[in-house]
């Protein structure tokens, strides 16, 4: 019994963060603006349910990437099922890495691991069914933003407990130009 309880309260959270994407997917989806990376991370690890103790940043907030209104709640999402994982002596430390035309966002968990079937949302998504872990839909949909924002998405399991996420974007086309015309 307490299996199928569980059960529908994944469902019913999985349908409430389907929702309240698709709200906000469905007010402008083609509507992608320039955003600076930075600040939207540091705002959805603040809302999110990791405490911010946990949480090391390495971010320079002054770059920019075409993306949808949906990245802030998304993130969010995305950082809280990653804490439905974590303990309380692990660590979570996001980073970025800025490159000529794209800016690779990494987070690196250490002491803890998130499970192989929960990562597989990122490339073997199509393996899964809404019945098995449903509540990692907030993986699936990170994909799918990074993916509709031209982006990609790739991951690896280390040994020790560590997994490493990387969210790569590419630039706005204005943040290219200032640092190639500041370069000459």
């Amino acid at each position: 019994m307490e299996i199928i309880h569980q059960t529908a309260t994944e469902l019913s959270d999985s349908a409430e963060v389907v929702r309240e994407f698709t709200e906000v997917a469905s007010s402008d989806e083609s509507n992608k603006s320039e955003c600076k990376l930075g600040p939207v991370v540091e705002e959805a690890c603040d809302r999110s349910s990791i405490p911010m103790s946990q949480i090391e940043f390495d971010m320079q907030s002054e770059h920019s990437v075409p993306v949808n209104d949906q990245i802030q709640l998304v993130f969010e999402e995305f950082l809280n099922a990653i804490g439905t994982h974590i303990e309380a002596s692990s660590e979570m430390i996001i980073s970025q890495t800025v490159c000529y035309d794209r800016i690779d966002l990494e987070i690196v968990c250490s002491g803890f691991e998130i499970p192989s079937i929960e990562l597989s949302a990122f490339d073997r998504a199509g393996e899964r069914s809404s019945t098995y872990h449903p509540g990692e839909i907030r993986f699936w949909l990170m994909r799918s933003i990074v993916r509709g924002c031209e982006g990609n998405v790739s991951y690896s399991e280390e040994s020790g407990g560590e997994t490493r996420i990387v969210l790569s974007f590419n630039r706005s086309g204005e943040d290219n130009y200032k640092q190639f015309e500041s370069a000459v």
